[in-house]
C-alpha cells in the first residue's frame, strides 16, 4: 500500500511541466530507489538513504520539486558511496 501511494505521488510529479528538464528526477527512478532500499541490509547506509527519501516525499507533498531532486541526488550519492564528491579535492 505504501509503495502504491509513493508511486502515485511520483507519477504526478513526473507529469508536471517543471520536471521536464530534470532527467534524473523521474517517478520511475524514485520507485526503483525505494525498491532497492527495501532489499538492502539494515545499516548506516540504508538509514541515510531512507532519511533522504523521506525528505524527498515531504518536499514533493509541499510542492518543492527542486528540493526533492536535491535530496534524491544525495540519496543516489549515498547509494554509490559518493557522499561528498569534493572530499579528496586539494586546493593549494
Amino acid at each position: 500500500m505504501k509503495n502504491l501511494v509513493i508511486a502515485a505521488a511520483f507519477a504526478s510529479f513526473v507529469l508536471s511541466p517543471a520536471s521536464a528538464k530534470m532527467m534524473a528526477c523521474k517517478g520511475e527512478n524514485f520507485v526503483k530507489m525505494t525498491d532497492r532500499m527495501a532489499t538492502m541490509p539494515y545499516g548506516p547506509k540504508r538509514m541515510a538513504m531512507m532519511r533522504e527519501m523521506a525528505v524527498v516525499n515531504t518536499d514533493l507533498s509541499h510542492g518543492d520539486a527542486r528540493g526533492a531532486c536535491k535530496h534524491y541526488v544525495t540519496a543516489q550519492r549515498i547509494q554509490n558511496d559518493q557522499r561528498d564528491p569534493f572530499k579528496d579535492l586539494v586546493l593549494d
